[in-house]
């Protein structure tokens, strides 16, 4: 049985506490993947997806405390990035709760490349500045 997404080197961010925090992220969205790929009930998958919405807000309080703490200059956008991801995180729990919608390979997808595409991309970006100012979180 493979995983839905894998963590590789390529997803470190360099800060050993949101390294960390990703990965538990993967895990959660895999254990998403597995429970529909399974067949599991609505209640599992209702279950996990709300572990994911709860675990997505912790780790984003966690990178804006640090940012604020710190002064990381890309603040604003990283900020406005996660509460967009969050608003539609929310979106398909509500929909899912009212039958409108099932969790689909789509919503996966979406998923998948949302996470990958922003640890790639905005999370790397406060690589250099928590590296370069010997910052540890």
């Amino acid at each position: 049985m493979t995983d839905f997404i894998e963590w590789s080197d390529g997803l470190s961010v360099g800060v050993k506490l949101f390294d960390s925090q990703h990965k538990k992220l993967i895990e959660v969205l895999n254990a998403l993947f597995s429970a529909m790929r399974e067949g599991k009930g609505r209640d599992i998958v209702g279950d996990v997806l709300q572990e994911l919405q709860q675990y997505t807000e912790y780790h984003f309080g966690s990178e804006e405390k640090a940012f604020k703490q710190y002064g990381f200059h890309g603040a604003e956008t990283h900020i406005w990035e996660h509460r967009a991801f969050v608003e539609k995180v929310n979106e398909f729990i509500a929909r899912f709760k009212k039958g409108e919608v099932t969790v689909t390979f789509e919503i996966f997808t979406f998923l998948k490349e949302w996470l990958i595409k922003h640890i790639r991309g905005s999370d790397s970006s406060y690589r250099d500045f928590f590296q370069g100012k010997n910052i540890t979180v």
